[in-house]
């Protein structure tokens, strides 16, 4: 027990021996008491950072909670968390820099980089005091701010320099290698981009330096740089690391006190994210958003009711039902189906998307497959087909509409105009309503449409046939279909004679789902 202000040290077992100490408080706890509001509990390795730094265990001494004081990060002082010796430092004229306590992003401090008057290529550097691995591809990552009121900082840039000469710099090369460039006031920004060291080894007066391209005079500030062997991805940064293998029992609240583009994080071992909170831009992002597109997406899987009915809503919310197999988003007081609108569009004109000189009956090439059981009672697929056609005397055409290899409707053998150019448009619109069925492989469908063509070439002539269901369908008005299964949907042409000048094109080929 010690009294007094004056520090003292006490030393329980050896600073120099390997074996473990202990200390035990019988049954009774072990209490570390400060009596002060300013003070707290500091534990410091002292010689050499650890993974296992300092640890919590059970009675079968398994690790509840592991803090590691290592870190791969090569920048010294990196967070600005301790006062400045000769590792951070002005770059370029009429700057200054400084470590403040105001803001910063993680910790307690950051570094402040003041630009008195307009100057460009002035900023920051960061003597590392040894060299990168020459000829390696390293990714950069820092956190950075702009003081509120100061000119929009988006020209922000990242060098580094193998020998602490500005002539031997190699920048991350080119806009597109960042993620961003742009500091706004409202929050921490992270950026981060990619560069390949110089062939030739470099000396411990190596630096990194950030700085602005443009002339402009303000005040930002930095916090958090790293320096990873990585490619693109940066790692989580952290100057140690906490390991925990425990439950939380108790509600928990996380709130940072000033906001960042990275809030919270979510990561695999290859430093992707897979979920991110970003307070500056109001933003929830799942993978890498919009800043690093890849082929290998992080997917949003929501919830999955497995019965027929919606549940309780609340605008914006959002879950799949398995029942109606239908996405559902409930939107201004109603619970709707969230891909309602085209689900197939045509994108070119095909050689398929041609037919002439026969009289064969033709599908175009587009199509669209309705998925297995998506035909659900009140949903309602709608065709819209257009294009040109031509002619020579007076051939008759016929369209059809199949689903699947049923045909489900055709228009009457029209009889065409006479030696009509083959620019002359039509328009088709076909709607297929599903119903629910009365046995497990087939539904009704019911079919209805109708055919628009110009039936001059000078447009100003219209004929119209309606698009009726066949005569050979199970009722008056429905189709049994086959709606378990994949089937497609087809447009077939037939001309009663073969001419390359009786010829029809398809431009529009487009699908919509509608309903549940």
């Amino acid at each position: 027990q010690t009294t007094g202000s004056a520090a003292r040290t006490t030393l329980i077992g050896s600073n120099v021996g390997a074996s473990n100490t202990s200390i035990y408080g019988g049954t009774n706890n072990i209490n570390l008491n400060v009596n002060s509001s300013s003070s707290g509990v500091n534990i410091q390795t002292q010689t050499t950072n650890s993974l296992t730094a300092f640890q919590i265990q059970n009675a079968a001494t398994e690790n509840l909670w592991r803090f590691g004081t290592t870190s791969t990060n090569v920048v010294p002082n990196p967070g600005a968390e301790s006062t400045f010796g000769t590792e951070w430092a002005a770059y370029g004229s009429n700057t200054t820099i400084s470590r403040t306590t105001a803001t910063s992003w993680n910790g307690y401090a950051s570094a402040q980089v003041t630009v008195s008057s307009s100057t460009a290529n002035v900023g920051i550097k960061n003597n590392l005091g040894a060299a990168l691995t020459a000829n390696t591809m390293y990714t950069v990552s820092f956190y950075g701010k702009l003081k509120s009121g100061d000119p929009a900082f988006s020209d922000v840039a990242v060098a580094y320099s193998r020998d602490g000469t500005a002539g031997t710099e190699v920048a991350c090369a080119t806009s597109a290698n960042y993620n961003t460039r742009t500091l706004v006031s409202n929050g921490w920004s992270r950026i981060y981009c990619s560069l390949t060291t110089p062939v030739t080894a470099g000396t411990t007066s190596a630096y990194l330096v950030i700085r602005q391209t443009a002339a402009a005079a303000r005040t930002f500030y930095i916090d958090g740089l790293e320096v990873d062997q990585t490619s693109d991805i940066p790692n989580a940064y952290g100057e140690g690391t906490l390991r925990m293998d425990a439950a939380i029992t108790s509600p928990t609240h996380i709130q940072n006190t000033e906001d960042s583009t990275s809030e919270f994080s979510v990561q695999n071992t290859a430093g992707t994210n897979l979920f991110a909170v970003d307070a500056t831009n109001l933003a929830v992002v799942i993978g890498n958003g919009s800043a690093l597109p890849d082929a290998s997406p992080i997917l949003l899987i929501v919830d999955n009711k497995s019965t027929s009915g919606d549940p309780g809503g609340a605008n914006g919310a959002i879950y799949y039902n398995a029942s109606s197999h239908g996405l559902r988003c409930y939107i201004n007081g109603v619970w709707r189906n969230c891909s309602d609108g085209a689900v197939y569009t045509q994108q070119g004109i095909p050689g398929g998307d041609t037919i002439s000189n026969t009289t064969t009956a033709t599908a175009f090439a587009e199509s669209y497959t309705v998925p297995a059981n998506d035909c659900v009672a009140g949903r309602n697929y709608r065709l819209t087909a257009d294009g040109v056609y031509g002619t020579t005397g007076t051939p008759q055409l016929t369209l059809s509409v199949k689903f699947g290899s049923t045909t489900v409707g055709s228009t009457p053998a029209l009889n065409m105009p006479n030696s009509l150019a083959n620019s002359t448009p039509w328009k088709l619109v076909v709607d297929f309503q599903c119903y629910s069925g009365n046995i497990s492989t087939t539904g009704p469908v019911n079919v209805h449409g109708a055919l628009s063509y110009a039936t001059s070439a000078a447009g100003d002539g219209v004929g119209v046939a309606q698009f009726p269901n066949s005569a050979n369908s199970s009722s008056a008005s429905f189709y049994q279909l086959d709606t378990t299964v994949n089937e497609a949907i087809t447009l077939v042409a037939q001309w009663s004679a073969a001419s390359s000048s009786n010829i029809i094109v398809l431009h529009q080929f487009t699908v919509e789902s509608l309903g549940p």
